[in-house]
């Protein structure tokens, strides 16, 4: 009798084991990408954005494959004026003049290393990337890392939204590594802003 109750407990127990051994990984988190900026904060839709909103002074891409690029630039005030905004309508992202020298791809093994060094200095008021994807909606652990690590930050938001026509044809020619000159492109003004020449 106890050599049988015994066994029945060794069958349950390796069970058991066969279960945890068979349990499914957790699947990583979807994004997906807001149709336009208006509806790409964190915090609901808003009424009002400027083409300025489209950028941060850490800007992430993400692009078909997953991979992640990186740029930075000046911090842009946050402050909403001006006649771009005053109708609730969608504004256009400015014109940066990015370069594909400016842009550099972080191995997928060091995002973390990377957020901590380069996105949570001190000097840093506000923690806001921008996340910038060629696709409509994609999951990436990567992705989730650098949020995780972003909202470690006392004051932290980010945005993720589609790709602007300029980080497209820069990321194109980044990766072609034909010589880019922004002078000799035909841009297409309806989907991006020039400044106003003096």
């Amino acid at each position: 009798m106890r050599f049988s109750l015994v066994i029945i407990v060794l069958i349950l127990i390796s069970c058991n084991k066969q279960k945890e051994a068979d349990a499914v990984p957790e699947k990583p988190k979807v994004f997906t990408v807001a149709p336009d900026i208006l509806q790409a904060f964190p915090d609901g839709q808003r009424s009002f954005a400027s083409s300025a909103d489209y950028y941060s002074d850490k800007n992430f891409i993400i692009d078909e494959t997953g991979r992640i690029f990186f740029y930075g630039r000046r911090k842009y005030p946050r402050l909403v004026c001006g006649e771009d905004v005053a109708d609730g309508s969608v504004p256009i992202p400015e014109f940066i003049n990015l370069h594909p020298s400016e842009i550099i791809e972080i191995p997928q093994n060091s995002i973390e290393d990377f957020i901590k060094l380069n996105t949570t200095k001190k000097e840093f008021e506000w923690n806001f990337p921008v996340i910038a994807s060629a696709r409509d909606t994609f999951s990436s652990v990567p992705l989730e890392k650098l949020l995780t690590q972003t909202y470690k930050h006392k004051k932290a938001g980010h945005i993720i939204r589609r790709m602007t026509e300029e980080e497209k044809l820069v990321m194109r020619y980044k990766k072609s590594g034909e010589r880019y000159d922004p002078d000799r492109i035909e841009w297409d003004t309806t989907k991006t802003v020039f400044p106003a020449e003096d």
